[in-house]
């Protein structure tokens, strides 16, 4: 009876925990947003010769969805362009330094023809929107941020990658 009892407490105490790293967590979301905010402000949007300073043909491209030749990203939606499959959720957003889109501030948008960063109240009918993805909710239970200050045409500005 007692070595019974003993295998059925091994059981309940022991199998959980290795079974436990097959289950899926916030873990593997806060490396997939890392991933992301780094190959964005490191080589998709810029270069590695010039990490954090975002190429601005490239950066518009990116959030207008079209191909440009000599950026580094390529499919037809968010996702694909970041390498993300379609179960995750992802918003990529540029705004003025200090702001983020999680404490309510506008994105930026991009004006070709005077080739400058605008306020979202400035942005006219054929600028673009520097945000990317689904937009995000305060629905949305858990969500992973990661931030990272870049250069876009000479300005500092925040580019922030929600995950969910």
């Amino acid at each position: 009876m007692s070595v019974f009892l003993a295998v059925v407490l091994f059981v309940f105490l022991f199998v959980p925990g290795v079974v436990e790293p097959f289950t899926a967590g916030a873990q593997e979301e806060t490396v997939a947003v890392d991933r992301v905010a780094d190959d964005l402000s490191r080589a998709t949007l810029g270069s590695a010769e010039r990490p954090k300073v975002l190429n601005a043909t490239c950066t518009a491209a990116f959030f207008d969805n079209r191909s440009e030749s000599g950026c580094h990203f390529a499919g037809e939606t968010t996702n694909e362009r970041l390498g993300l499959d379609g179960r995750q959720r992802v918003n990529v957003t540029v705004t003025r330094n200090g702001t983020t889109a999680r404490e309510g501030a506008s994105p930026l948008c991009w004006d070709a023809d005077a080739a400058a960063l605008r306020d979202q109240s400035d942005c006219e009918s054929g600028d673009v929107s520097l945000q990317a993805g689904e937009p995000t909710t305060d629905d949305v239970d858990e969500s992973v941020t990661a931030r990272r200050v870049v250069s876009l045409h000479r300005e500092v500005v925040t580019l922030e990658v929600v995950l969910w």
